[in-house]
């Protein structure tokens, strides 16, 4: 009798498991158009080669972008951003956000940064010259790949990249290298951290709180009525 409840709940812990996983991959992967499952569970939401396969199998099946948390409008994203502005997308993906700035931000200076290669070609060959800078690498090594900047990026628009990054178990220590090395490239007071993701629990708002305390960074969560029970719109002002 113990052996077989103990079998039952080996089967059972282990049924729970890939079940979880694959709610996980799921619920990372919402695009406005459709739901984009992953062929493995055990996607590495951190490897730039699992990108780029995936940006790939998009390229080739004709999917044009995805996009993250389509429940908050870009043109409602865009409103955020000021006129004349230095922009930067980090973990941009294939997202339409740029279109969307370019057409609503009169003098608008965008550069988009991703670690995968494929994105990247990809997404400068749309866009060309109409975008001021196109960077493949970690972002979470943001100082490094701006190690001199004669002026700094007025606004980051960070749209799932953090989501990407709470799938790692460290992700404490993903999310701060990320917040880091972007207060180093932020305009001084005046610039501006944009944080579009899932809504973020009371424990998660604090760890950001307290780690803005110590960099410089003073967080607003859930500003505006677009966000909801599944994903919010926060944001922080460089001190």
């Amino acid at each position: 009798m113990i052996i077989q409840l103990i079998l039952v709940c080996s089967l059972f812990y282990s049924w729970l498991s890939q079940t979880a996983s694959a709610w996980t991959i799921n619920r990372y992967l919402f695009s406005g158009r459709r739901i984009t499952s992953l062929s493995s569970a055990a996607f590495d939401f951190s490897s730039p080669a699992e990108w780029d396969k995936f940006y790939q199998t998009e390229e080739e099946t004709n999917q044009e972008h995805v996009e993250w948390h389509s429940s908050i409008p870009l043109e409602t994203i865009a409103s955020y951003v000021t006129p004349d502005s230095k922009c930067l997308i980090p973990g941009c993906g294939n997202s339409r956000l740029p279109d969307v700035l370019l057409a609503s931000v009169p003098g608008i200076r965008i550069s988009l940064q991703d670690s995968s290669t494929i994105c990247m070609s990809q997404m400068e060959k749309k866009y060309g010259s109409s975008i001021e800078g196109y960077y493949c690498g970690d972002a979470t090594k943001l100082q490094d790949q701006f190690p001199s900047m004669e002026e700094k990026f007025d606004t980051i628009l960070d749209k799932g990249l953090s989501d990407a990054l709470f799938c790692n178990e460290a992700w404490d220590y993903w999310i701060s290298s990320l917040l880091r090395g972007a207060c180093k490239i932020l305009k001084e007071e005046t610039g501006i951290y944009l944080l579009i993701s899932y809504k973020l629990p009371k424990s998660t708002q604090e760890f950001l709180q307290e780690l803005g305390a110590e960099i410089g960074l003073e967080w607003t969560f859930d500003v505006l009525e677009y966000s909801n029970n599944r994903v919010g719109l926060s944001m922080a002002k460089k001190a």
